[in-house]
Order: structure tokens, then C-alpha cells, then sequence
């Protein structure tokens, strides 16, 4: 584990470069063809001190639409993401991945399009599993979209479940 400051890394390098070899193992055999290797980065509240606050104070010094604070036994989460993972409303399920990030439009590379094309056609696969045939769409693809200090490309995927699924 490693640790800066009063926070606490889940992966110190060693893990890290563990994990990024078993990925590229993994993409090697097909099993996958894209990962993100994620670390929890995690610190001890002063005593008094409630996550509701941390939220607060993040929300405010870091605006973000996906912002949340969350409260189950023996965890407690606050987050601030500018990327909806996925949203249900009834049978529809959209999600808006981002790839392609600058301080303006003009940091964008094509690389950053490209990056953006390949993510919507791995969501549209995803969803196509559980959708109803023809349902999925693209209704935005590469938008640019504005946040405090950066720009974001980001696209929308959305489609129409099918049959049973989602419904237990």
C-alpha cells in the first residue's frame, strides 16, 4: 500500500505494474480488449468530521453533474465525476463515456476522436446485449463539453431494453 500525506493507495507500484501486465495478458488472449486498472485512494476522517461535509466541499471546489456522496455500513464515498456510467429511466439505459481531455479544444488530438469512435462502439456493444434489436443509438457523438478548467469530448449511447431484462 502506499501512502502520501494521511491517504492510502489499495496498489503501491509493484501492484500496479502486476496489474498492468495481467491486463495485457488478458488483451493478449482476447478475453479483453480494454481495461482500466483502478487504485482506491482512501484517508481517515477527523474524529467529528462526516462525509456529508467532504461531499459538500468537493461538490463545491469541484463542480461535477455525477457528483455523489454515498453512506452504507462500513464504507462511506464521496465522489465528483463529470462521466455518467450509466443511467436507467424506465426500459431506456444511456450511458456518455468521455475520452479526450485538455485545458481548451485546441489540446484535443485525433487521437482523442478516435479514442472517443472506439469507446462508443465498445458501449454500443455492451448494450446491444441487452437491448432491443435496433434500439441502440448514438445521439451525440464527440460533443464538446465544458467543465471548470477542462474540456471533455463526450458522447451518448442510448437504447431500449428487451424482454425481461433489468426487470428483476
Amino acid at each position: 500500500m502506499g501512502r502520501a500525506r494521511g491517504w492510502t493507495s489499495s496498489l503501491d507500484e509493484a501492484a500496479y505494474v502486476a496489474g498492468v501486465e495481467r491486463i495485457r495478458g488478458a488483451i493478449a488472449d482476447g478475453v479483453v480488449y480494454q481495461a482500466n486498472l483502478c487504485r482506491v485512494l482512501s484517508a481517515e476522517l477527523p474524529v467529528g468530521a462526516d462525509i456529508a461535509g467532504l461531499g459538500a466541499r468537493l461538490a463545491e471546489r469541484h463542480p461535477a453533474p455525477y457528483a455523489m456522496t454515498l453512506r452504507v455500513p462500513g464504507l462511506e464515498v464521496a465522489s465528483a465525476s463529470p462521466e455518467l456510467y450509466l443511467r436507467r429511466d424506465g426500459r431506456v439505459v444511456e450511458s456518455r463515456p468521455i475520452k479526450g481531455t485538455g485545458r481548451t479544444a485546441d489540446d484535443l488530438l485525433p487521437k482523442d476522436r478516435a479514442e472517443n469512435v472506439m469507446i462508443v462502439d465498445l458501449v454500443r456493444n455492451d448494450l446491444g446485449r441487452v437491448a432491443e434489436t435496433g434500439s441502440v443509438s448514438v445521439p451525440e457523438l464527440c460533443a464538446l463539453e465544458e467543465h471548470p478548467g477542462l474540456v471533455h469530448l463526450v458522447s451518448s449511447v442510448r437504447a431500449r431494453l428487451a424482454g425481461e431484462a433489468g426487470r428483476s
